[in-house]
C-alpha cells in the first residue's frame, strides 16, 4: 500500500466521528491519541483512537473511542461486516462470554447494554441509523491475540466502554474470510486427556481451527500463585493478582500443553492449587470435558468469593476452548454428569457451598450453546414431604438437612445421579430429566 493511499485512510477514520457530534467542525475541538496494531505477515493494521471532543457552548465534553482495521493487501479500510458474520447468536454467544470491561469501574457486557440493542448494533455494523454518536455501532479493534470492541455508553458511564475477546476463541460461523483469522487455522490433536490415565477420541476433525491464545507456562501460573499465596503482600495486590492468575490460567487451558496436566502427574504448586473433576459422560458423549477449580485464600476476598471454576473441552472438530464458570464464588465443585439429548449437551455440576454449617450441596445446570456454556433456569421438582431442605437462587437447588452435622455428595454411577446424604443416613437423589432441562429430586428408600 502506498504511503499516501495509507495516511488518506487514517485521516478519513480519524474524523470519521464528527458529522455525528457537529454540525460545525469550525467549532469543535479534538484532542485524541492513537494506538496501533500491526501484524505485517496478514497485512492487517489496526488503530485505536482515544481523546476528547469538546465543542463551543457545549455542556461538556465527550470522552471518544473509536477505531480504524486497514486490510493493507486489499488497500481498503474494513467494517464490523468485512471482520464477523454478525446475526443474532453472536450476540448470545457474547452474552454468554459476559467478558468483563477493561475499565474495572464499569459493568461487564451482559450489564451494561441489553440483548436488544446488541443485536442492533452487531447487525447494523454501518451505523446507517445512527444520529448521534452515542448511537453508533460497536466498534472493533485487533489487540494481539484479542478481538476487542467498543459500545457508545451514557456520559455517566464514560461515553464508552471496552472489552475483549479471544479472537480465536470465535466460533468458526461468524468468522469471514479476512486474513486476520489466519492465526487460528492449525491442525488440531482430537485427543484430551481424562485425568485417569487414559485418554478420549473426539468425533471429526475435518474443520482445522484451533485457538491460538497467549503464549503461558506453566511457570509464569507459579509466578502469580506466590505472589498470592504470600500473606507479606497487601491486600490489594493479592486480589489483582487473583485477577491476573485467573486471565493466564483460562489462556493456558485454551492451549495444548495443559492437556498434559492432571492430578496426579504436575507440578506441584499447581496441583496444590487446583482441583481436576472428570464428569462422568451420558450417552456416549464426545465433549471431553474436565473441570478445573481454584480455591483462593480466604482471607483474600472472604469465604463467599473465593472460589473460582472454569471448565474445558474440545469440540467435535478437535477444537479446545475453556471458559470461567464460577467467577469468585462459594461453590466447591466435587462432581459432573454430562447429558446429551436432542436439545444439546447439559452438564450437572454438583459440590458444597461455604455459607453456614452443616454445609449445604449445591446443584446446578449449564448448557452448551453456541460454543459456550451457560447457566440454565432451574426446574427443581420437590419431594412432597421431607426433613431435608431445598432452596432455590441464582439458578442453583441449595439442599441440605438441618437435623445432622454433615451433608455428603457422591455419584451414582448406575443412574448418573447425585446422591446427598447426611451422616450416612436417608438421602435425596438428583438426577436430569431425558430433556436435560429439569432436575428431579426424589427421597431414597
Amino acid at each position: 500500500m502506498k504511503e499516501q493511499q495509507l495516511n488518506r485512510l487514517l485521516k478519513e477514520q480519524a474524523l470519521s466521528v464528527l458529522p455525528y457530534n457537529i454540525d460545525n467542525t469550525s467549532t469543535a475541538h479534538m484532542d485524541v491519541d492513537y494506538t496501533l496494531n500491526t501484524q505485517t505477515e496478514i497485512g492487517l493494521l489496526s488503530v485505536q483512537y482515544a481523546g476528547i471532543l469538546s465543542i463551543d457552548n457545549g455542556a461538556y465534553p465527550n470522552n471518544l473511542f473509536y477505531t480504524a482495521n486497514i486490510d493493507m493487501k486489499k488497500k481498503e479500510g474494513m467494517g464490523l461486516s468485512d471482520i464477523l458474520h454478525a446475526d443474532e447468536s453472536l450476540e448470545d454467544w457474547l452474552l454468554a462470554q459476559n467478558p468483563k470491561a477493561l475499565q474495572t469501574e464499569q459493568p461487564t457486557l451482559g450489564e451494561i447494554i441489553d440483548r436488544q440493542e446488541l443485536i442492533r448494533m452487531l447487525t447494523d455494523p454501518d451505523s446507517t441509523n445512527a444520529e448521534q454518536y452515542y448511537e453508533l455501532s460497536l466498534s472493533l479493534y485487533i489487540h494481539e491475540d484479542k478481538l476487542g470492541f467498543s459500545i457508545p455508553v451514557i456520559h455517566a458511564l464514560g461515553d464508552h466502554a471496552e472489552y475483549e475477546v479471544q479472537l480465536c476463541s470465535i466460533p468458526a460461523k461468524w468468522r469471514t474470510q479476512a486474513n486476520l483469522w489466519q492465526q487460528c487455522t492449525k491442525q488440531p490433536d482430537t485427543t484430551i486427556p481424562t485425568g485417569e490415565g487414559s485418554a478420549v477420541q473426539s468425533g471429526s476433525a475435518a474443520y482445522t481451527a484451533k485457538p491460538t491464545t497467549e503464549d503461558i507456562a506453566v511457570s509464569d501460573l507459579e509466578e502469580q500463585l506466590k505472589i498470592i499465596n504470600d500473606s507479606r503482600n497487601n491486600q490489594d495486590t493479592r486480589s489483582e493478582t487473583i485477577e491476573r492468575f485467573s486471565s493466564l490460567l483460562i489462556n493456558w487451558l485454551q492451549n495444548d500443553d495443559s492437556l498434559v496436566w492432571n492430578k496426579d502427574k504436575s507440578d506441584p504448586l499447581l496441583s496444590a492449587n487446583l482441583t481436576l473433576t472428570t464428569p462422568v459422560m451420558i450417552n456416549n458423549n464426545e465433549q471431553n470435558i474436565r473441570i478445573i477449580s481454584y480455591h483462593a485464600p480466604v482471607e483474600i476476598n472472604g469465604e463467599l468469593e473465593s472460589e473460582y471454576v472454569y471448565i474445558q473441552w474440545k469440540d467435535e472438530h478437535g477444537q479446545l476452548h475453556a471458559q470461567l464458570l464460577i467467577d469468585g464464588g462459594a461453590e466447591r465443585v466435587r462432581e459432573g454428569i454430562v447429558q446429551s439429548s436432542g436439545s444439546g449437551t447439559t452438564l450437572l455440576l454438583g459440590g458444597y457451598v461455604s455459607l453456614y454449617s452443616p454445609e449445604p450441596v449445591f446443584a446446578a445446570v449449564w448448557q452448551l450453546d453456541f460454543g459456550a456454556w451457560t447457566k440454565q433456569a432451574l426446574h427443581v421438582l420437590l419431594p412432597t414431604t421431607s426433613e431435608w431442605t431445598v432452596e432455590r437462587t441464582d439458578n442453583e437447588a441449595i439442599i441440605y438437612n438441618p437435623k445432622y452435622s454433615t451433608n455428603q455428595l457422591l455419584i451414582e454411577q448406575h443412574n448418573h445421579s447425585l446422591i446427598i446424604t447426611a451422616d450416612d443416613r436417608i438421602g435425596i437423589e438428583a438426577e436430569l430429566n431425558k430433556q436435560g432441562t429439569d432436575l428431579n429430586l426424589k427421597l431414597l428408600p
